[in-house]
């Protein structure tokens, strides 16, 4: 059944209950469905249809979670990725005898992973509170009905209530504005934490209420308002306000709303709505997912290294049934190991395809560590994308100069005046060679205030316009004084300042900084404003014959506001695969070496702190602190900028040659070791290499190995990136320690391995020496080649860049 349409109401149709009684409780109701409800008694919160109505209390919460709810709803957040679902299973199926690892090896690392995360979420929504308590809080002048104001909290406000709100306080709640500390009800709010804008919004109240600026005017204030129902809109608004049985009109211009701030001395107002019913609020959604083209790749490789696992699991499992059914011929077994009679239904080896198929699953959870899903931060998952723009869309010149306007130049009647250089002109300026890059252009275009600047002091600082010719009064000599004078008599005149009065000083707030730019530098040419009304604009302009400033006033015909609004974005980018498939693939060549028995290369725990402690920090310190160029360069050479844009980064040869580099380095790795170590006495007593040491020393080399990678991938080291890549190197043998000391019921095949086996043996610490430099040697070659024969476009700045901080010395003739 098609929805009841419903039926559109005009603003002019809202009609007072104050001066036109309603007729029957039906008129509610219609209000109620056409979103057109909402009535305020102004300076009677306590009416009894205002109370009927059950407004929203003042108090607004942001918080994500509950006391009761935190820990299923932060469970459930965590389960909703696809990486902890893998673990979680992982866990359940390694507390069976398909698991070749005990089950608290799996399950620590999963609870740490979770247990840090919902902390990192617990913290952020404490966060949110504590800001929320603050905000609930704060103080606010409100009409007690008995000629004054007395302060009380936000949280206390409630609909009706008239408050008073002083210069840099936030709006406490969606105001109407009635009366300001200008005559003509004017005020300048500051919006930027609703949308963004460092320009400041003019907001007018009606000429009706301007005249209640103070305690006795608002005793006797009584009114009704009818508008919209609570609604996310920013940008509009619909209402009337009823006042001496009179309707007028009320729109966006006399709505104040809350979180932004007022930047004129104080104003009136009464409140609309409160709480979780004002715009801001009711703008309070949770953020679309915003995925970046880094991130979405990495998705897909993710997929890439799945099938891999899937397929490196089926080929050893279909070579293990194979191995196991050959194992058996008759009563002969090949292998001493194989006991049939002791064995489960798991891997029986006399049914050999019901064994593969459990050796299957079994080796999804050996190589546990290859799928890593990349780690998502939930508010800035965009990062990487910065500098990689191909369209810049802007609505004028304050997005991209950060709403930041000085008056440099002009040009009256065809001449051009002005002697300063804009940042465009500097900029070229440098590139060209003709100023220093040590050296800012800019600070000789500031031109010294002399002694008959008018009032420039006063009004906070001085243009950088700078020009003899027109300067001081000059302007009168110049072939076309009166194009000149008309010029910044218009520079003047148009526009929305105000002027405010501080501690005695007198200052300028405008909307925009084109308009303070404006004002202020026609000003010190001698066309200074001074005061505007509701219909007129008086300056003083400069009469050199009398020596003196002459105010003129100025009839205002219409304004044209200043408006606009534009979006942001962000994200952040870290992710290492090449890791994990070198350490992933050591383990297949280990089974393939052993048979496919199923027998895992390493303990338990080894596996389970791989990502956690031993790899994981040096990568967060390549991607956050690397630094191939600085923020000079990058503005020097924009052509870096293309390298982002044009993915010639992070493309497919890219990736592939990554995950190239580190199958190569897992094959170096597990034949030099097992070649080098097995062969040959390993101790000074001649006993040779048992498991335990194997399993120590190609767990070193991969450790060394990857997390020297990461060094030779860094282009700017600092301490922190020094202290997380070898720190995690000494931590792996703290471990190895720490964990070889327990009982060998808990460490089993690390039991002392390190301190009385490896560590005495002088071939362990150059098998380690050999193994990673030959892992290393590949990456090295490839780069150097790179960088010599076929380099990159910042290859090519970077050895520029060398050339020139090491010149060629002069030969001696």
């Amino acid at each position: 059944m098609p929805p009841e349409r419903k039926e559109r109401i005009l603003p002019r149709e809202l009609c007072s209950s104050a001066c036109f009684p309603r007729t029957s409780r039906e008129e509610h109701v219609r209000n109620g469905v056409i979103g057109y409800s909402r009535v305020v008694y102004c300076n009677d919160p306590d009416n009894p249809d205002a109370i009927r109505r059950k407004y929203r209390r003042n108090y607004v919460s942001t918080t994500k979670y509950t006391l009761v709810t935190f820990i299923p709803k932060s469970l459930f957040e965590q389960f909703r990725r696809v990486a902890n679902i893998y673990f979680l299973v992982v866990v359940i199926v390694s507390f069976t005898p398909l698991a070749p690892y005990s089950a608290p090896s799996v399950l620590l690392p999963l609870i740490v992973v979770i247990g840090l995360t919902t902390a990192k979420e617990g913290v952020e929504d404490w966060r949110r509170w504590k800001q929320d308590v603050e905000a609930n809080n704060r103080k606010v002048q409100v009409y007690d009905g008995n000629h004054s104001f007395r302060v009380t909290k936000w949280k206390n406000l409630r609909v009706g209530d008239v408050v008073k709100v002083q210069l840099d306080e936030y709006f406490p709640a969606d105001l109407l504005l009635l009366s300001s500390s200008h005559n003509d009800g004017v005020c300048y709010v500051d919006t930027k934490n609703l949308d963004g804008e460092t320009n400041l919004k003019l907001k007018q109240a009606l000429e009706v209420t301007a005249p209640l600026n103070d305690e006795e005017s608002i005793q006797n204030f009584e009114a009704v308002i009818k508008c919209e129902d609570p609604n996310e809109h920013l940008y509009s608004f619909v209402g009337a306000l009823y006042y001496h049985c009179m309707q007028y009109s009320l729109s966006l211009k006399q709505i104040l709303l809350r979180d932004s701030k007022l930047k004129t001395d104080h104003i009136y107002g009464v409140v609309i709505f409160t709480g979780h019913d004002t715009k801001v609020v009711q703008n309070f959604t949770d953020p679309p997912s915003k995925r970046s083209k880094i991130e979405r790749r990495m998705d897909t490789i993710i997929y890439v290294l799945f099938s891999t696992l899937i397929i490196i699991s089926l080929v050893g499992s279909l070579f293990f049934g194979i191995q196991t059914k050959r194992d058996i011929n008759g009563q002969k077994y090949r292998r001493w190991y194989l006991r049939p009679d002791d064995a489960t239904v798991f891997f029986d080896p006399r049914r050999a395809a019901l064994a593969a198929f459990f050796h299957f699953l079994t080796a999804l959870m050996l190589e546990k560590d290859r799928p890593e899903f990349p780690a998502r931060t939930r508010t800035s998952n965009l990062n990487e994308e910065l500098g990689q723009v191909n369209t810049i869309l802007s609505d004028k010149t304050g997005t991209l100069t950060c709403n930041s306007m000085e008056f440099v130049k002009c040009s009256i009647a065809g001449v051009a005046y002005g002697r300063g250089s804009t940042e465009v002109e500097i900029a070229l300026a440098k590139r060209r060679g003709e100023i220093p890059h040590d050296v800012d252009g800019s600070s000789s275009n500031v031109p010294t205030p002399s002694d008959d600047t008018i009032g420039a002091e006063k009004y906070m600082k001085v243009s950088k316009f700078s020009d003899e010719r027109i300067m001081n009064g000059r302007w009168e000599h110049e072939p076309h004084s009166g194009a000149i004078r008309k010029f910044f008599r218009v520079l003047a005149i148009c526009h929305t300042v105000i002027v405010i009065s501080v501690s005695n000083k007198e200052f300028y707030e405008a909307e925009s900084q084109d308009e303070l730019a404006f004002v202020r530098a026609a000003r010190e040419l001698g066309f200074g404003f001074f005061r505007r009304t509701p219909t007129s604009i008086e300056i003083h302009e400069l009469d050199r014959t009398k020596g003196e400033e002459v105010p003129r006033v100025y009839k205002l015909l219409h304004v044209l506001e200043f408006s606009s609004s534009r979006r942001r974005m962000s994200v952040i980018i870290c992710y290492f695969f090449y890791k994990n498939i070198t350490f992933g693939f050591t383990l297949f060549w280990f089974e393939a070496n052993a048979s496919f028995s199923g027998q895992p290369a390493y303990n338990d725990w080894y596996m389970s702190c791989y990502n956690v402690f031993f790899t994981s920090l040096p990568v967060i310190a390549l991607g956050v602190f690397d630094q191939d160029f600085s923020a000079d360069q990058c503005l020097e050479y924009p052509e870096l900028y293309q390298e982002g844009v044009k993915n010639k980064l992070f493309n497919w040869l890219h990736i592939l040659g990554w995950m190239f580099n580190g199958v190569l380095s897992s094959i170096i790795i597990f034949f030099f070791t097992t070649r080098s170590i097995t062969s040959q006495a390993f101790r000074e007593d001649g006993k040779v290499a048992d498991f335990s040491v194997l399993a120590v020393t190609l767990y070193s080399c991969v450790v060394w190995a990857v997390n020297c990678q990461m060094a030779l991938s860094i282009n700017y080291f600092t301490w922190i990136q020094h202290i997380f890549i070898w720190g995690s190197i000494a931590v792996w043998y703290a471990f190895l320690l720490v964990y070889g000391s327990l009982s060998p019921t808990i460490t089993t095949t690390a039991y002392k391995a390190f301190v009385e086996a490896c560590a005495p043996s002088i071939l362990y610490w150059l098998v380690t020496l050999f193994v990673v430099i030959s892992a290393l040697l590949p990456y090295f070659s490839c780069r150097a080649f790179q960088t010599r024969f076929r380099p990159m476009p910042h290859d090519e700045i970077q050895m520029q860049d060398r050339r020139r901080a090491c010149p060629r010395r002069p030969q001696n003739s």
